[in-house]
This record gives structure tokens, sequence and C-alpha cells, in this order.
């Protein structure tokens, strides 16, 4: 139980890094611009998105996110970590998407 427990660990915090940074890179911009623009416009925008994103659970979002990037326009890597630093960086773009974006919404 501890080798499989020590497997996962670092996977783990690659992807909880990921989608903390997806988080900021992405909210604090649009923070930035609703404080700026009082509101105006970012509110319902942000209650569309929200109102779009919400009924589906994640599992829904990382399987439409892996129809269209991997399968539909093959960009990104459908399962696996990689070898390289870089193979492994385009492994965890799409779940870092997947799980902060539609946890973000709900």
């Amino acid at each position: 139980m501890t080798i499989l427990l020590g497997q996962a660990i670092l996977p783990t915090l690659l992807l909880t890094l990921g989608g903390t940074l997806v988080s900021v890179v992405v909210g604090v911009p649009l923070g930035v611009l609703a404080a700026l623009n009082g509101g105006r416009g970012w509110i319902i925008w942000r209650a569309s998105a929200r109102c779009w994103a919400s009924p589906y659970p994640y599992s829904c979002g990382a399987c439409l996110l892996l129809l269209a990037f991997s399968l539909q326009w093959p960009l990104l890597p459908s399962a696996g970590a990689g070898d390289t630093p870089i193979d492994v960086a385009r492994s965890l773009i799409m779940p870092s998407i997947a799980t902060r974006f539609f946890r973000s919404a709900s």
C-alpha cells in the first residue's frame, strides 16, 4: 500500500499545482477586469458561464475536453504522463483545465 501511495503522490501534486496555476492565471485577470469595470458586463458573462458549466460533473467536462483536444484535434495526449518534462507538462494541461474550469463554475 505504501508503494502505491508513493507512486501516486508526485502526479497528484503536479495536478494540484497545475490546477492552481490555471485558477490563478484565469481568475486574477478576470477579477481585475471585473473590478475595473464595476462588474458591468462581467456579471452577465460569469452568470452565463456558471449556468452553462455548473450542471455538468467534472467527468463530463473531462470527456468533452478529451474528445475535442485528443481525438478530434490531436493536440494533447489522451493518457500517460510522458518521459520528458515537456511531455509531463503537456499531459497536465487538459486535466488541470478540466478540474479548475468545472470546479470554479459550480
